[in-house]
């Protein structure tokens, strides 16, 4: 089973709009992945951002071997934010493989535990994925803008 849990030391989003933004999935900000103390086999990244105005969409890449499986959990709404509709989608070699729009019930929850939404992305080949998130029309009675998401790649 997986367990993915937000840290204090989400890495904060490079956030530029325009020129250097990681709005494009060519453009995705690396993200920091580090290994798990408790499993050798997961490496592990999370990431505080936001979608201001303007903003339309955030990437961020990481390596993936063959088998690995990425596992994700991203929140918004349901976190205090005012995003609605806020969607996932992960792209491996350049590929779209899984998306998901958060519930008014529930978070965007890949992996292979209880209480998933879906079932964790496994890579076919070596590449590189990238994570995209992507949101509706704002609240119009709550201005937060930002998201919390975690990615836990596991080797085989």
């Amino acid at each position: 089973a997986t367990t993915i849990a937000f840290e204090t030391g989400n890495t904060p989003e490079t956030e530029a709009i325009g020129a250097n933004a990681n709005d494009t999935l060519a453009a995705a900000q690396v993200l920091t992945m580090t290994a798990d103390t408790a499993n050798a086999k997961v490496k592990r990244g999370y990431m505080l951002a936001y979608l201001p105005t303007g903003d339309v969409a955030d990437n961020f890449s990481f390596a993936v071997a063959s088998g690995d499986s990425s596992a994700i959990a991203c929140g918004a709404a349901r976190n205090g934010s005012g995003l609605q509709s806020f969607k996932a989608e992960l792209f491996v070699a350049g590929a779209s493989k899984q998306t998901e729009t958060e519930s008014a019930t529930a978070d965007i929850a890949w992996s292979s535990g209880k209480g998933a939404s879906k079932a964790a992305v496994v890579a076919s080949a070596a590449g590189t994925a990238v994570l995209q998130l992507t949101s509706g029309s704002p609240s119009t009675t709550n201005t937060g803008r930002f998201y919390l998401c975690g990615v836990h790649v596991t080797s085989p």
